[in-house]
């Protein structure tokens, strides 16, 4: 399975430039000898019926809208797991004090 932005191979979009792929191996050596950023996903996670969405309604996850960047991004130069929990954080904290702006790093308040 694959994620990528080659919007070429004709594959349904996920998030705004990011698509997936079952790919076959055609279409897999188009993606992998293109121009075009892409996570390339074997193995399996698993819930049991319903599990994930009583997880989900009960608070047991904090979730964010997907971006490209996030899909996308440079494993060398982005904590994705830093980034995504700043942003988590700024969201409850403007909603919670009903803020019209949060500073990106709240520690530098």
């Amino acid at each position: 399975m694959a994620l990528h932005a080659y919007p070429e191979l004709n594959e349904p979009c996920v998030v705004s430039g990011v698509y997936f792929s079952a790919l076959g191996r055609e279409d897999l050596h188009r993606l992998m000898a293109g121009p075009h950023p892409f996570r390339l996903y074997t193995g399996y996670a698993g819930w049991g019926k319903r599990q994930l969405d009583q997880e989900l309604h009960g608070g047991g996850w904090l979730t964010l809208p997907a971006t490209a960047d996030d899909v996308f991004y440079d494993l060398q130069q982005v904590d994705l797991w830093d980034q995504c929990r700043c942003r988590v954080g700024r969201d409850i904290l403007s909603e919670t004090l009903d803020l019209s702006h949060a500073p990106q790093d709240p520690e530098m308040n």
